[in-house]
């Protein structure tokens, strides 16, 4: 728990998802928000970039601003929120990548001149989710952002309780999705593809994330997941993580039916992967087809790169 967390909220926990893109966070994300005490926000350091200023679609299909749950969470904060800080806010596209200029954020997360910049940042978004809490009636968040820059500040200056999970994907699976082109639903005013990644670019920004997400918090309050463990056995690993999180792990079983499939109610998620979308029945499957698709020349350079951390995470 972080020391600076006010007594009053020592039962309400922020879990902070950290990890590479296309790792299976998003699947993550939803199946903890169908348990009975947690709620699914998705890509949280987005609420004011892509839900404020851009008005794009929320999880459950209606714009940000026309949503009535983040209508409810917004609507306080935009009162309270001083206007340089709240511009300020709008204007960063990222904030929490540290892909983006990597070494200006480095040198920008421990500059004591600039920690004041952060901190009230973080201010904000602490605010964010008094609200989730608050119109959720939840005592557990469920935040997907995934910036291993973004939990650093979080872990630094939020008074929340946080807890975070490491969601890592075998890289060479990680490498062969972002070869895809994915169509952005949430932008509604004109077609938008998520951007492809080179291999190499994929290998090194997986290595690197992944080996910095793993220290992120102590050993207590940060738990691994294995997206193939959770694909190959859903309901044994979100028990873990239900007990990880002191959530009734007892319920797990019941959201999933016979075939294994979960029913995916709408969950009012801001960013992450076109499969937020998705209602009704769904069977978490690992998705195997890199291991056909891949040619062996690209499955080598992946190898070579990401060795340290398929050797670290998956041996």
């Amino acid at each position: 728990m972080n020391p600076a967390a006010s007594s009053d909220r020592s039962h309400k926990t922020v879990v902070v998802i950290v990890g590479d893109g296309r790792s299976g966070s998003t699947i993550v994300d939803m199946v903890l928000g169908e348990l009975s005490d947690a709620v699914s926000v998705g890509e949280l350091r987005f609420f004011w970039q892509r839900g404020l200023k851009l008005n794009q679609l929320c999880g459950c299909g209606e714009k940000f601003l026309e949503c009535p749950f983040w209508t409810s969470v917004r609507e306080p904060i935009e009162l309270e929120i001083d206007r340089e800080t709240k511009n300020t806010l709008l204007e960063i596209e990222n904030y929490g990548s540290l892909t983006r200029y990597p070494l200006e954020r480095i040198r920008s997360a421990w500059s004591v001149e600039r920690s004041n910049y952060h901190k009230t940042l973080i201010e904000a978004y602490d605010r964010v989710y008094d609200e989730v809490f608050k119109v959720s009636k939840k005592n557990v968040i469920i935040d997907s952002s995934k910036s291993v820059y973004f939990a650093f500040f979080l872990q630094k200056y939020s008074r929340h309780d946080l807890k975070f999970l490491h969601v890592i994907r075998d890289s060479r699976a990680v490498a062969f999705s972002k070869q895809k082109y994915k169509e952005r639903k949430e932008i509604h005013t004109h077609k938008e593809m998520m951007p492809k990644m080179g291999v190499l670019k994929s290998s090194f920004k997986w290595l690197i994330v992944n080996w910095l997400s793993a220290g992120i918090g102590n050993s207590s309050a940060r738990m691994l997941v294995r997206y193939e463990d959770f694909a190959l056995s859903p309901i044994e690993v979100v028990t873990k993580i239900a007990r990880f999180l002191k959530l009734d792990p007892s319920a797990v079983q019941s959201l999933f039916d016979r075939d294994g499939k979960i029913s995916m109610v709408e969950h009012h998620t801001i960013s992450g992967n076109p499969s937020r979308f998705t209602n009704g029945p769904v069977k978490i499957e690992s998705d195997d087809q890199w291991k056909v698709d891949t040619p062996p020349w690209r499955k080598a350079v992946i190898n070579v790169i990401s060795l340290p951390g398929l050797y670290r995470f998956y041996r």
